[in-house]
């Protein structure tokens, strides 16, 4: 097998890989959109309207000129706000670096080993490992802060009726809960504290925590401040419709749990029996391999592969 041919196979595997995850951003950046929609629409903003966040500009003060040129190239944004989502204080562009560096370094290496002809895949293989890294925190993430959630909004009710101010109530919840609550009320408060309106501080929070969760207690702190209202009472019954939406999260995740289990077992059932007759019956493969015929079957199984995976992920992924 050439390297000509190498090549083809990568890019058939690559595609398939960029389209699954191109398919996973597309569906992460709609609901994004339609939490900040939805809280616009309710909250009378602009769509136009920047967040303001002290978080940022602090950011963008501590960067040199050409850390601000490198910064204002095309995705370095969606990159940006990736890090700040998985709490990651990291500029956009070492991410890039990164991401270049440990790709490079596979491909070299495997080229070392005398496996050139691999050395275009790895590369390839490697590149998307730190994007997909930040995405996997930023779920967590997300998910720790949806989780704790309702807490904060206990404790925010209790200090709003021992008579704090309602930014004191955002600074105890910083001091008594953990992260990543702590840092984003904390970030809130000091936003607020430095001169921000309340609206641009919590919908600077719901940019750093897309999150359907704090969208509604967004939606409830800014009717309650248009329309008046007792705000302790209005967090109380918030934090009791939260934490029945998450134990429905949780019950709805058992009840799918079947789906997922065998989505995972059509992806990698065909690489584990390619693994298993590489080892028992190694002339077997490279009839497959090394054949044009067989190196558009291989692609065209790729393809409907990760077809398939989108296709499973939005049947199991219900919207509540």
């Amino acid at each position: 097998m050439n390297s000509y041919e190498w090549i083809l196979a990568a890019l058939a595997f690559v595609t398939v890989f960029v389209a699954v995850l191109g398919g996973v951003a597309l569906l992460m950046r709609g609901n994004d959109a339609r939490l900040r929609e939805r809280v616009l629409r309710v909250s009378g903003a602009s769509d136009t309207d920047e967040p303001v966040s002290m978080l940022r500009e602090q950011y963008l003060q501590d960067l040199t000129p050409l850390e601000h040129w490198l910064e204002s190239l095309p995705g370095m944004r969606h990159i940006e706000r990736l890090c700040e989502q998985s709490g990651r204080r990291v500029p956009a562009y070492q991410v890039v670096a990164l991401s270049l560096a440990l790709s490079c370094g596979a491909a070299l290496l495997v080229a070392a080993l005398g496996r050139g002809g691999l050395a275009p895949l790895i590369f390839l293989l490697v590149l998307p490992l730190p994007y997909a890294k930040l995405v996997r925190d930023r779920n967590a993430r997300i998910d720790k802060f949806e989780e704790d959630l309702p807490d904060a909004l206990d404790v925010m009710s209790r200090a709003l009726r021992a008579g704090n101010p309602f930014a004191e109530t955002l600074k105890v919840v910083a001091q008594e809960m953990s992260d990543p609550v702590a840092t984003e009320f904390g970030v809130i408060f000091s936003d607020i504290n430095y001169g921000v309106n309340v609206k641009s501080a919590f919908l600077a929070a719901l940019e750093r925590v897309p999150n359907i969760s704090l969208a509604a207690l967004v939606t409830a702190v800014l009717v309650q401040r248009d329309t008046g209202g007792n705000l302790a009472e209005i967090l109380d019954r918030v934090a009791q419709n939260l934490r029945q939406r998450h134990r429905f999260k949780r019950r709805l995740r058992t009840l799918t749990a079947e789906g997922r289990m065998s989505a995972w077992v059509l992806v990698l059932m065909p690489f584990v029996l390619a693994g298993v007759l590489a080892i028992s019956t190694p002339s077997y493969l490279p009839m497959l391999i090394e054949d044009t015929v067989g190196l558009k079957l291989i692609a065209v199984a790729l393809v409907a592969m990760g077809l398939g995976v989108i296709w499973i992920r939005r049947v199991i992924r219900i919207r509540y």
